[in-house]
């Protein structure tokens, strides 16, 4: 995947994708969109994914830090 050098903006709230930057933006050019439906016949935009997502290790979601202080 090649990392942006133009204007475009793409938002993204997936804190755990290595591609989300700190100010909620994607840094890559392009991203790939999939179905998670049947034959690709989507109905609503849950079944939609960024297939260009990729789990950063270092970053961890807010869910996952709110299940952690929720154990302790």
């Amino acid at each position: 995947m090649k990392k942006k050098d133009n204007n475009q903006t793409i938002k993204c709230d997936v804190e755990s994708c290595k591609y989300n930057d700190e100010e909620g933006t994607c840094e890559l050019e392009e991203i790939q969109v999939g179905c998670d439906c049947d034959n690709d016949k989507c109905a609503c935009s849950e079944e939609t994914v960024c297939q260009s997502f990729e789990e950063n290790e270092n970053k961890t979601s807010s869910d996952d830090k709110e299940e952690t202080e929720e154990e302790n």
